[in-house]
């Protein structure tokens, strides 16, 4: 067991941007990203945006890039029929409210739920990003499916059925490993689903899921994975994970183009189609079993045990939650 103290120096809190660091804050913000923006007062604005008044166009300007939440969307699609001087003044309002901005306050709202162990805000949580603009996989990504497992409960179960099919992938992403966090191996029927999914990070988080529990069903996908070309990790930890269970090798590497891990992608393909159903794998030790020890280097008070593997049972909150371990800096 390793003592390791744990710093929330980097993060985002919630009185960044006006509102407590609690409980409170959290559900405050909650409640005015799920609020329904009046269309009639953005479609006033942006009127006004062209107005033959200065002042009523710069007034309009200062309304816009002061609402807390910003239809971004709605605004990027009024840029497509706008006058020179009205797509300027909406460049601006998005340039003020933009992605950064909400990607900062999503993870102050997911570090305060996991820090306060708020539970019982899953669905206010998921409904403030559906139908939003996409994030990339990030920090967003593992802040926000950390928040999901932390204030997820049983209740929440045919929720997170749904979301697994939900158009937003983060919303997929933490779906998955939610779902994981409270089923354990009953989730694994559910998360079938994803082991096919067109983002190779869900596709990833769903086959480990499977290689978790020693099924085979993991191997073909960790083998298309091979192919991402988006992300090295991705394709490293398939690599690793097939030498592993298989104990094949067929000389991929793991850091070359398209062109070069094509033919040995398509080797481990073939072997696995092959070999899968009556091949003896050797699934064994796959994931680490130390345990380290973290607090959050102001105080001894507040303790948290995790294994290093994320397995199902680490202590977080409640019992049986996997914390991902790369939201914390350590």
């Amino acid at each position: 067991m390793i003592p390791v103290c744990v710093s929330f120096s980097k993060d985002k809190r919630l009185s960044e941007y006006g509102y407590s660091d609690d409980k409170n804050g959290g559900l405050s913000l909650l409640g005015l990203l799920n609020q329904k923006q009046d269309p009639k007062l953005l479609a006033k604005y942006l009127s006004e945006l062209d107005s033959n008044d200065f002042s009523k166009r710069e007034r309009a300007t200062r309304n816009l890039s002061r609402l807390p939440v910003i239809d971004r969307v709605f605004l990027q699609e009024s840029l497509k029929n706008s006058t020179p001087e009205v797509s300027f003044r909406i460049r601006s309002i998005l340039k003020q409210n933009n992605k950064e901005r909400f990607d900062g306050m999503m993870r102050a709202l997911s570090y305060e739920i996991i820090r306060g162990k708020h539970e019982g805000l899953l669905s206010d949580l998921f409904s403030s990003v559906e139908g939003r603009e996409q994030y990339s996989m990030g920090g967003m990504w593992r802040s926000f499916a950390e928040a999901s497992t932390v204030t997820a409960n049983e209740k929440d179960v045919e929720l997170l059925k749904r979301k697994l099919t939900s158009d937003n992938d983060m919303i997929r992403y933490s779906s998955v490993k939610t779902l994981l966090s409270i089923l354990g191996e009953g989730s694994l029927p559910f998360i079938m689903k994803n082991i096919t999914d067109k983002s190779p990070h869900i596709k990833w988080e769903s086959a480990n899921a499977f290689m978790k529990f020693q099924r085979r069903e993991c191997l073909i996908p960790f083998a298309e994975l091979l192919m991402c070309d988006e992300d090295f990790g991705l394709r490293w930890r398939s690599l690793e994970s097939l030498r592993a269970i298989t104990g094949q090798d067929f000389g991929y590497y793991a850091a070359g183009n398209a062109e070069e891990r094509s033919v040995p992608a398509t080797k481990w393909t073939d072997w696995l189609k092959k070999n899968l159903a009556l091949a003896e794998f050797n699934f064994g030790k796959l994931e680490n079993e130390r345990t380290i020890v973290l607090f959050s280097g102001k105080n001894f008070e507040e303790w948290e045990f995790r294994n290093l593997g994320g397995r199902p049972g680490v202590i977080f909150g409640r019992k049986g939650q996997v914390p991902d371990e790369d939201t914390w800096g350590i």
